[in-house]
């Protein structure tokens, strides 16, 4: 039995030795603890952040806002009141425009203006209803542009305020080609 002992003793010494030799030795293994880390980097760029939805309020008529309820970084909803209309102070204004600077402005804007004139003075045959008691926003957004002063005739030539959906935004960066 001793011989038996030594036997399996010595196969076993052999089989390790063997192992070892060929390199194939007791193999290490490393521990290693993953630990979540923020990064963040910041680098500085130049370029336009513009609206790819945005909707352009341009009344019908000439027009004098009596109040300006909201103003450019306002967020508005649709319907939303932007500016309050003095009807009787629009007539007079309009009134006063026509006859004193109709024929001095460009002819693109003279022919719009005209046409504005021509709209507010059949209109004005029925009373003053026609003329909205408020300018409202157009759509929900921010407002990007507000071209209405208290008091100051407003002329449709132009948007009298400008709507912008924060949720469709569009970044316009130079791309340098070297």
């Amino acid at each position: 039995m001793k011989k038996a002992i030594v036997f399996a003793a010595s196969v076993l010494a052999a089989a390790g030795a063997g192992l070892m030799l060929a390199g194939g030795g007791a193999p290490e293994v490393t521990l290693v603890s993953m630990k979540e880390l923020e990064y963040t980097e910041t680098f500085l760029v130049r370029g336009t952040v513009e609206s790819t939805a945005q909707r352009e309020l341009t009344p019908d008529f000439p027009l004098v806002p009596g109040e300006v309820l909201a103003k450019e970084g306002d967020v508005v909803s649709y319907g939303d009141p932007i500016a309050t209309v003095d009807k009787e102070a629009t007539v007079r204004a309009v009134a006063a425009f026509a006859e004193e600077y109709a024929g001095t402005l460009p002819d693109a804007a003279a022919d719009r203006a005209a046409e504005a004139f021509a709209a507010v003075g059949e209109e004005l045959a029925g009373g003053l209803d026609f003329l909205p008691d408020t300018i409202c926003a157009p759509m929900s957004g921010v407002l990007t542009s507000v071209s209405l002063t208290e008091g100051t005739l407003y002329l449709p030539t132009a948007p009298a305020a400008t709507v912008s959906s924060a949720a469709a935004l569009r970044l316009r960066l130079p791309v340098p080609e070297d």
